[in-house]
């Protein structure tokens, strides 16, 4: 129900963007009508991402979505080394995490780039950092 009335509430809203026009400057909509739909179809620029939007519905969708379901079957059929086969397909992903921990580590250590921009403005106290507890 929560998430029937988000859901709702935000196509609503969309609904009532697409005939007004929009400033994000000044906050203003101004009531278009149907122009913004007319321009849908004139517009090279928009008719051009409408048809790659189409075309990426169309083509890669159902092909990531068979391929997806034929690496699952397979990973849950009963083949020889099918754990070895499993832990590869979700290595990427616990490596990519690795990967952002160990950046993020370095970035907001003592001695780490941020720390020591915010020391040089006089943010941080020289050798400190956001924690008295030490």
């Amino acid at each position: 129900m929560i998430l029937g009335i988000f859901i709702g509430i935000a196509a609503i809203f969309v609904v009532y963007l697409s005939f007004h026009k929009v400033n994000l400057f000044t906050g203003s909509y101004t009531f278009v009508g149907l122009e913004n739909y007319l321009r849908l179809f004139t517009d090279e620029t928009a008719r051009k991402a409408l048809t790659n939007t189409l075309s990426f519905s169309v083509v890669v969708v159902p092909c990531q979505t068979i391929i997806a379901l034929i690496i699952a079957s397979v990973l849950n059929s009963k083949i020889r080394g099918k754990y070895f086969f499993r832990t590869v397909y979700f290595l990427p992903t616990l490596t990519s995490s690795s990967a952002l921990t160990i950046i993020f580590m370095f970035m907001f250590s003592v001695t780490g780039p941020i720390n020591m921009m915010l020391i040089r403005a006089g943010i941080l106290p020289a050798g400190g950092g956001f924690f008295p507890f030490r």
